[in-house]
């Protein structure tokens, strides 16, 4: 691990850059950019990883600044993948995660894009297009933990929330390629389908306990897990302090995919756990009551 230090000439101000942690070797075709500075000469493609989830990347071509006016001769990019209740301007229930993007001609200031809301600096245009590859994480993106997986992206270009199209899904990561940047993109989605039956034929081969569905909830849930053996199951919902508020199943149940509903009308909104037992199985997963 070393840290090297590069001066670059401006004008006839000096300027210190600082490259800091390559954890890559330097590829043949990029640089990885953990100092997140991104040069107008640059012959190479600079990559500019997300400082909290290293799944996400934009990539800038060489020549990507130009030809476009009042272009500095280098530019300072930084993404973040933010909390959903951290997004201020308005945005419906199909929202489910969100990245900040922001640039400057410094690593303090980021005067030429800051994301601030209604109106201000949000956009900026490059002479090349941005290869974005964004990845959703259901417990660092969605500060609502919901059951969700995502369907696409959209952008606020400043006033409105806009779709970008030509997008490619795979997973929980969306590829597109933009030469506008955007100082907020957000991830859409739609709830996970689960299968809410009970005791269908065949057998499972593992014991599991799903994810309840919907989540939130309000005022009743799915919970369904499979068996693969016939087994005495107790299902038990926890509050956040750990005291039983419910016992859903007390019984020897067969071989199968089981489900059953749970009701939160008689209780304060709030985190809540289950724990399914069985003698060769025990797991507990986390669901919230939203009134």
């Amino acid at each position: 691990m070393t840290t090297s230090y590069r001066t670059c000439r401006s004008g006839a101000h000096l300027r210190a850059i600082v490259f800091v942690v390559l954890l890559l070797p330097l590829s043949a075709f990029a640089q990885m950019s953990y100092s997140n500075w991104v040069y107008r000469n640059s012959t190479d493609t600079t990559v500019i990883r997300c400082w909290n989830d290293s799944s996400t990347t934009l990539m800038f071509a060489p020549g990507s600044m130009s030809g476009m006016m009042n272009m500095p001769d280098s530019i300072y990019c930084r993404i973040d993948v933010m909390p959903m209740d951290s997004l201020s301007v308005s945005h419906d229930s199909t929202f489910i995660g969100w990245y900040r993007m922001r640039i400057g001609s410094d690593s303090i200031n980021f005067n030429m894009m800051n994301f601030s809301g209604m109106g201000g600096s949000n956009m900026m245009q490059f002479g090349k297009g941005i290869v974005c590859h964004l990845h959703w994480d259901s417990v660092a993106a969605d500060s609502m933990y919901r059951h969700y997986h995502p369907t696409g992206i959209m952008v606020w270009n400043g006033n409105n929330w806009i779709s970008l199209s030509n997008v490619s899904l795979s997973g929980n990561t969306i590829s597109f390629t933009t030469s506008d940047a955007y100082s907020a993109v957000a991830f859409v989605g739609a709830p996970e389908k689960t299968t809410a039956v009970v005791d269908q034929g065949g057998t499972p081969s593992t014991f599991s306990l799903n994810q309840n569905f919907p989540n939130p909830f309000n005022p009743s849930t799915v919970i369904s897990y499979q068996l693969r053996a016939v087994s005495r199951v107790t299902l038990k919902v926890y509050d956040i302090l750990g005291n039983e508020v419910a016992t859903l199943v007390n019984a020897t149940q067969s071989a199968g995919i089981h489900s059953v509903e749970f009701s939160g009308s008689g209780l304060a909104s709030g985190v809540y756990f289950y724990r399914l037992s069985t003698p060769d199985y025990v797991r507990t997963m986390r669901m919230i009551l939203l009134k």
